[in-house]
């Protein structure tokens, strides 16, 4: 049985390839990561505004890194 946090169709190489290609962002996940205990299992990352599209649609971006099952973002 995966593990409640694991899902077969993620690449679980992504955030391990983008943090070798960056060590800010790299800098970011570890220190949020750290932050992560019993008590505050989750921890958001706001990356800014990314402007999108043709009619350039502000769009906020962020990262949410848990170890909570419950938060398990692709049932959100």
């Amino acid at each position: 049985m995966p593990h409640p946090l694991e899902n077969p169709d993620y690449d679980e190489m992504l955030v391990t390839q983008m943090a070798s290609q960056s060590e800010l962002f790299s800098s970011y996940i570890r220190a949020a990561v750290s932050e992560i205990d019993a008590d505050f299992p989750t921890e958001e990352i706001w990356l800014g505004t990314f402007n999108t599209g043709k009619d350039q649609a502000h769009t906020q971006i962020k990262i949410v890194i848990s170890r909570d099952p419950q938060q398990f973002l692709d049932e959100n």
